[in-house]
């Protein structure tokens, strides 16, 4: 495939969401029709997010779910225990595809095949073609932003004052995840966090059967200031104020809800819901069951440890300590997540693991808020690839784990252990130099397979580099101030001082060398 990484990754993190809808629904239905319109609208959003990603096999078998729930609504399909079987299978091949974007071969073809197969026999006689309907452009302006969050700050206002109104939460949640998808949401922060930790929170709600908890309330009520202020500042300036107030709020109420188990999802194995006796039960275990309770674990959490990455990475590039500690926030939330399916499915080792990790994330503070801790961040992007990649054994993480835990160098030994003998010896980065310490310890990773992994990793390396090697010079230099030019011209407006001297520069070493 010749999808972007970038892309690829955008696309895992969407498209489990997305999945992750057409599976709740079915599974509230029970045997019953599911609700036909967020059923067409999941399938649709995902077929959407598939043909961008150039992943056609998606992209179809999401094509016949969205004709499939259409069927429903106008009465040509009827919903059956045929038609639920398909559904259900469509759904978990749809899991184990997604898994797969990155090694894609003759085995994906084939399985896409066959389920398109059996989903053909389910599409409704003498439907007419619907032309999708048409994407938010990329020129998506402020006025179009500033529309769309008022209308859901305006939504969820009305949840909040009644939350039996599953209209106006359906709304919200519509909305929301709608403009997840807008690319320009990124570049005007706060906007692409608040959206992600609302939509976040609102899922636990969309799949129970109760009422909001009073931190769940709280984090709306926050979001929907947040969102009519920015929209205000959209209209007026262009773009909204990271550090307004009302952000500050937000930050406390998310705060708050991070440690909250009860938003979690948690898997419970269907043993725990007998009677401790020999039966007979109504349900039985399969002679042959088709996956292992390990291969189901890692077909959960694998959109799980990727969207993992994708923070660490965002965190990383953040240009200030402020930017770091939105993102730390979000980063310890979708390790909370992790923990909690990691520990539904029995992974105990692991789930102890990511606590630790999440209590220690932003333990460390500074004076413009909490700071991340790198080698904690590190130990997390090693384990988040390790879940990411098939050929992972069982027995190869819960020895990485069991090293990482005991290395005083991660700063994740267990709260009964000695403290780290090497604490202090060099201080958290923030900023930049977490960006450069992130990327130096994440390059280091491809030295496992020569050093043994009991060996510590030294904090500093002690090799002698000439200075030399570390600045432009020649032909790198000219390289350098070709894309630093592009740079300049793709960003519209006049460049700045900084970026004009960095370009003289780069011509002088060049022209010197």
């Amino acid at each position: 495939m010749s999808t972007p990484a970038g892309l690829l990754d955008f696309f895992i993190l969407e498209a489990s969401d997305y999945i992750e809808q057409l599976d709740g629904l079915v599974a509230r239905a029970g045997g019953g029709t599911p609700d036909p319109d967020p059923f067409t609208r999941s399938a649709r959003s995902l077929r959407g997010s598939a043909t961008m990603a150039r992943l056609l096999g998606i992209a179809e078998i999401a094509a016949n779910l969205e004709r499939i729930g259409r069927g429903l609504r106008d009465g040509s399909v009827k919903w059956d225990p045929a038609l639920q079987g398909a559904a259900v299978s469509a759904i978990d091949d749809l899991k184990i595809l997604l898994r797969a974007v990155r090694t894609w071969g003759d085995a994906e073809d084939q399985r896409v095949s066959g389920r398109l197969s059996e989903l053909a026999r389910f599409k409704p006689a003498g439907q007419r073609p619907q032309t999708p309907p048409p994407a938010v452009s990329a020129g998506t302006g402020a006025s179009f932003l500033a529309a769309e969050t008022t209308q859901i700050a305006a939504a969820l206002d009305a949840f909040i004052a009644r939350p039996s109104a599953r209209d106006a939460f359906a709304l919200a949640l519509g909305r929301l995840r709608a403009l997840r998808g807008v690319a320009t949401l990124k570049d005007l922060p706060p906007l692409a966090e608040v959206v992600d930790a609302l939509e976040r929170t609102a899922k636990p709600v969309e799949l129970g059967s109760g009422p909001p908890g009073a931190a769940q309330l709280a984090l709306f009520t926050a979001g929907a200031r947040v969102l009519r202020t920015a929209a205000q500042q959209l209209a007026t300036r262009g773009k909204p104020n990271p550090t307004s107030p009302e952000m500050d709020e937000f930050t406390r109420a998310s705060s708050a809800l991070d440690d909250d188990p009860g938003g979690a999802d948690r898997i419970v194995p269907v043993e725990s819901l007998f009677f401790a006796d020999a039966g007979p039960h109504v349900v039985t275990s399969a002679q042959h069951p088709p996956t292992t309770p390990d291969e189901r674990f890692r077909l959960e959490v694998v959109s799980q440890a990727e969207h993992l990455r994708v923070l660490i990475v965002e965190c990383s590039a953040a240009p200030d300590s402020a930017a770091v500690g939105r993102l730390g926030r979000a980063l310890r939330g979708a390790v909370r997540a992790l923990q909690a399916a990691a520990d539904s499915f029995g992974q105990r080792e692991l789930a102890g693991f990511l606590g630790r990790a999440a209590d220690r994330l932003l333990a460390r503070p500074t004076p413009s808020g909490p700071a991340l801790d790198a080698r904690v961040v590190i130990a997390l992007s090693e384990i988040a690839a390790m879940l990411t990649d098939s050929a992972t054994t069982r027995p190869a993480l819960l020895q990485r784990i069991a090293e990482l835990t005991a290395s005083t160098s991660s700063g994740l030994t267990p709260a009964t252990s000695h403290p780290p003998v090497r604490q202090g010896r060099q201080p958290t980065p923030t900023g930049r130099e977490l960006q450069t310490f992130l990327q130096s310890g994440i390059a280091g990773f491809s030295t496992l397979s020569s050093r043994p992994l009991s060996q510590p990793v030294p904090l500093v390396d002690e090799t002698v580099v000439p200075i030399q090697t570390l600045l432009y010079s020649g032909r790198s230099a000219l390289d350098r101030a070709r894309e630093l030019r592009s740079e300049i011209a793709h960003s519209g407006g006049a460049p700045s001082p900084d970026a004009l001297a960095e370009l003289f520069d780069l011509l002088d070493l060049a022209v010197a060398d």
